[in-house]
């Protein structure tokens, strides 16, 4: 096949003419199975620059070669356009807990009383644990009061009698050792290195998906206040005729878990020529000239996740409620990795570059840099959580590649 020819006068070749290629798709050319010598001279092949958003289409690549060792290319040039950017991932919104369903009741004071009711005349159960509205553990509620009533024997003496109060309420998961412990962390994915080249065009490095972090623990409720009377102590009528000590305050629901966002994708490549069980394939006064690289796509530190409900108040005299533990983390989603840009890519033995053949790539698709996020805990800073995205490799400039 020889271009350069004149269509406008009498089909006579221009001195150092060349028809050009501008093709629409890619590959700009293929060359299969060319047994016989064959030359391709006198044309300008360009490929257009990729704009898809799967692997079969993110990258330019202006011939691919398969069997072709008898083929030369000679008087013209092959360029290819620039890969496609990889798609960065989508990060979900950040957890929302229901602050006001999570947190737990409040405790009550003690109280003395001459009165004698139905409502005096029995235990008060503590603050009730806070619930949550996306699964996590409930609080545990607080501990019961104690009652008393200053009671008269038949020779006129007076002493206490009732019940202790309560310690504290039962809590969603485990025993108070568990409670208010944060969430664990989702797994993370990975930020991509490299990509493959194939015999068929070039596959994307891109990030792997992490997983969402897991639902906090309760809190644990409060302990009830220490009665300040105990049974058969001596008591004074009416003064002291009924007592009821403080109940504890309700721990606050776990928090909601944060939601691992999508992976960002790789960048396409941009190759001049792509060569598979071409040994002896030739290049002959030629150009061959690689684009730019397609970037990577940033992948996804995920949502935030919420923290746990807030404890309830604590009478005086009771011990403190636990808030509920914030939410795990979720896992990163990883970043994509940049695409190369090659001139010649080939398996097996490399072409003939003759006569002032150039090969040369183009500039290399950047890489995404690492990022990282901070969840503050208000409960206790001390168990704020920090996680970062790592950062995924740019791709590889080579004027002559071999996979």
């Amino acid at each position: 096949m020889i271009g350069g020819y004149n269509c406008t006068g009498n089909w006579a070749i221009d001195q150092g003419g060349r028809s050009r290629i501008e093709s629409p798709t890619i590959p700009a050319i293929r060359a299969n199975n060319i047994a016989v010598a064959t030359s391709f001279m006198g044309f300008d092949v360009v490929a257009p620059d990729a704009a898809g958003n799967d692997v079969s289409s993110m990258s330019s690549i202006g011939l691919i070669a398969q069997n072709a060792s008898f083929l030369t290319i000679a008087n013209g040039s092959i360029t290819a356009g620039k890969g496609a950017d990889g798609a960065a991932g989508i990060t979900p919104a950040d957890a929302v807990i229901d602050a006001e369903l999570a947190k737990g009741g409040d405790g009550a004071v003690s109280v003395t009383t001459t009165t004698d009711s139905s409502n005096v005349r029995s235990t008060w159960t503590g603050g009730k644990g806070g619930n949550s509205s996306c699964g996590a553990d409930a609080g545990g509620n607080g501990g019961t009061s104690g009652f008393f009533e200053c009671y008269t024997d038949s020779i006129w003496r007076y002493y206490w009698t009732g019940i202790a109060p309560g310690v504290y309420g039962p809590i969603a998961v485990g025993t108070p050792a568990d409670a208010g412990v944060a969430g664990l962390a989702g797994t993370d994915g990975v930020s991509a290195m490299i990509g493959t080249v194939t015999v068929d065009g070039y596959v994307t490095a891109d990030g792997t998906a992490g997983s969402n972090g897991n639902l906090g623990h309760g809190g644990s409720g409060g302990t009830a206040e220490a009665a300040k009377v105990a049974v058969g102590q001596s008591c004074s009528p009416p003064t002291d005729a009924y007592y009821h000590s403080g109940t504890g305050a309700g721990g606050g629901a776990g928090g909601c878990a944060g939601q691992a966002g999508t992976p960002g994708k790789g960048g396409g490549a941009s190759i001049a020529a792509l060569l598979s069980a071409s040994d002896g394939l030739t290049f002959d006064a030629a150009l061959v000239f690689a684009g730019q690289g397609g970037a990577g796509g940033k992948g996804s530190l995920g949502g935030s996740p919420s923290l746990g409900g807030a404890a309830g108040t604590t009478a005086a005299g009771a011990g403190p409620a636990q808030p509920g533990g914030r939410g795990g983390r979720p896992g990163i989603s990883g970043s994509g990795a940049g695409g190369p840009s090659i001139g010649i890519a080939h398996t097996g033995g490399k072409p003939n570059l003759i006569n002032g053949t150039i090969a040369k790539s183009g500039g290399f698709g950047a890489g995404v840099p690492s990022d990282q996020r901070t969840f503050q805990n208000i409960w206790d800073t001390t168990k704020n959580v920090t996680w970062t995205l790592p950062a995924s490799a740019p791709g590889i400039a080579k004027d002559m590649y071999s996979f």
